[in-house]
């Protein structure tokens, strides 16, 4: 596994808030940036750690703040992205992300 550079520092670390919402979308928009798989080249995982809160994960679906794979305080890796949402379960949760491939 190794881990892919964001095309900038800011897009290492997102916002995720109650609304479900897409892993590179999120990505794109703490980096200010517009890219296709923001601009990663064939994502396979993430490392996400969610700094001041809990989050919620699903695939294909919005997650919502009582529904999807709950993620507390931590570091937590997630096989396939490609379709990945994310949702808080309160607020806004800042996560540091690190994808692989």
């Amino acid at each position: 596994m190794a881990i892919q550079k964001p095309q900038n520092a800011n897009a290492s670390v997102i916002s995720v808030t109650t609304t479900g919402t897409g892993l590179f979308d999120l990505i794109n928009t703490a980096g200010s940036t517009a890219l296709a798989n923001a601009g990663f080249v064939d994502p396979k995982g993430v490392i996400i750690n969610c700094e001041d809160g809990s989050i919620r994960v699903a695939s294909g679906v919005a997650p919502t703040t009582a529904k999807g794979k709950l993620l507390a305080i931590g570091p937590h890796f997630i096989d396939g992205v490609n379709d990945l949402r994310l949702a808080s379960t309160s607020g806004t949760v800042s996560c540091s992300v690190l994808i692989t491939n």
